[in-house]
């Protein structure tokens, strides 16, 4: 999927982060050259669905206002079985409170 831009990664959870989001920010702007900063802006104004705010930023200066910015109940994840835990079973030689996901990723359960 790439909606009229160029395929920056095929990983379906990159792209189901982008898809479902309201927001992008791109960080340390300080430290991109033009060429960078004209591209994600360039990826980033052809992302789709559209985006609310697409900001730059530098240090991670989060803007607190953007968390309030509303949501689009109408955005759907692109590859939603890729994100399904088929088989969570406790690690081997550990206490009980971590776990191993068999299916894409590990996982530690908190608490």
């Amino acid at each position: 999927m790439t909606c009229g831009m160029c395929p920056i990664t095929v990983h379906e959870t990159f792209i189901d982060q982008i898809v479902l989001s309201d927001v992008l920010v791109a960080n340390k702007m300080d430290l991109a050259d033009s060429d960078a900063i004209s591209l994600f802006q360039q990826w980033a104004n052809n992302s789709c669905p559209e985006k609310a705010l697409i900001a730059q930023t530098q240090q991670g200066q989060l803007d607190i206002a953007w968390l309030d910015i509303s949501r689009n109940p109408q955005r759907q994840a692109a590859f939603p079985d890729a994100h399904q835990i088929t088989k969570l079973t406790p690690a081997a030689n550990t206490n009980s409170n971590k776990f191993v996901c068999y299916s894409f990723s590990c996982w530690r359960r908190l608490g």
